[in-house]
């Protein structure tokens, strides 16, 4: 028969992996700013503004003026959330939550999609069925990337509710 403090470390919950919330936020806070970067440039045409990849007109650097600066931040925000979807993708791997780790390898293929069709339409000169497909996956991306975040969040406060029970059963 086993004792209440065998009970209690079988019941206790696996160890978080420190600092994953925060990357889980700013991958969620990244992914929604370039949702809207990439409504700017769609809504001004600026997808045409540049119309070769990995250069924009040629220059790797170009002005970040009108809509070569509205297309090059875009893909700057792109490349710089692609990192961090990266880092995600390789820290959840230790979380306890399969579903954690699940959403974040699915998050960072759809980033990978993201990128191959945003890369398409701007060498395909942009076909409106990319340009759907690109905006599709961005939101089904900022989906996917909301639900990790808020479940890994609810998670934490779970977790702290389940450790304060015991002292709050005692008291």
């Amino acid at each position: 028969m086993a004792g209440a403090g065998e009970e209690a470390t079988a019941a206790a919950p696996a160890p978080r992996v420190r600092g994953l919330l925060p990357t889980f936020g700013l991958a969620t806070a990244l992914a929604y700013l370039q949702c809207l970067l990439g409504g700017m440039v769609s809504s001004n045409h600026a997808g045409l503004a540049c119309p070769d990849w990995p250069t924009c007109n040629g220059e790797w650097f170009p002005p970040l003026k009108g809509l070569v600066g509205l297309q090059m931040m875009h893909r700057w925000g792109a490349y710089l959330l692609t990192a961090v979807m990266l880092v995600v993708a390789v820290r959840a791997r230790a979380a306890a939550d399969p579903a954690v780790r699940a959403g974040a390898r699915m998050a960072a293929a759809l980033t990978l999609v993201q990128v191959a069709l945003g890369v398409s339409a701007v060498l395909l000169g942009p076909p409106p069925w990319i340009s759907a497909l690109h905006l599709a996956n961005a939101a089904g991306l900022l989906a996917m990337l909301l639900a990790i975040t808020c479940r890994t969040a609810l998670g934490r406060a779970a977790d702290s509710a389940d450790a304060s029970a015991p002292a709050l059963a005692r008291a």
